[in-house]
């Protein structure tokens, strides 16, 4: 994988949001992928831009105001992955009384000021990017996403890179693999597509 500093993996799981994260070995990463082919799940696949590179700072994060560095997580907080770099978030992060060090990151502080700020107020902040909010059973996307076969990717690099001697135009493979940010299947009664990638 081209963003090889950590993997972390989103579902729902009885009801509520879920997560497994901070593999750093794709080959480990790929055998609990292997688990989801069928079942609606994130695959975020992190390229450290902000922030140290340690597996508590894969993605998702959860959206409270502390946004614990949890390892794994089932619970009904919304969970939050992003691609891009969000310009300026240590001084909203500092204007908010979130602590800018080691265990931070911009998307860290995305996911703190939207429980302190509310959604909209939080997304107001910046500019770009590309995100997903797993809560209460929905995807939620923000950003241009392309659409392929009913998968969403935030970008088309997908198109050039190999994993695992699956081409991503793979037709012998019901799912695909990224190099990139994050892979999405929705909820069949989500209101977006079933599957969406994230780079």
């Amino acid at each position: 994988s081209a963003n090889d500093d950590g993997i972390g993996f989103g579902f729902n799981k009885n009801g509520k949001q879920a997560f497994i994260k901070g593999f750093m070995d794709a080959n480990k990463a790929w055998e609990i992928y292997k688990r989801f082919p069928d079942k609606p799940h994130i695959v975020h696949f992190r390229l450290g831009t902000a922030g140290s590179v340690t597996p508590k700072l894969t993605h998702p994060f959860i959206c409270t105001e502390t946004s614990n560095l949890l390892l794994s997580y089932e619970g009904i907080s919304p969970i939050l992955f992003h691609n891009g770099c969000l310009a300026s978030w240590e001084h909203y992060a500092k204007q908010h009384n979130i602590p800018v060090n080691e265990n931070m990151s911009d998307t860290r502080c995305l996911a703190m000021l939207i429980a302190k700020l509310g959604t909209k107020e939080a997304f107001n902040l910046f500019y770009g990017g590309k995100f997903i909010i797993l809560q209460n059973g929905t995807a939620y996307l923000r950003g241009d996403f392309i659409d392929e076969s009913g998968v969403r990717f935030s970008n088309s690099g997908y198109k050039y890179s190999y994993m695992y001697g699956f081409s991503r135009k793979s037709k012998t493979t019901k799912t695909t693999t990224t190099n990139k940010v994050a892979t999405l299947v929705t909820p069949q009664t989500a209101t977006v597509p079933k599957r969406v990638k994230m780079y």
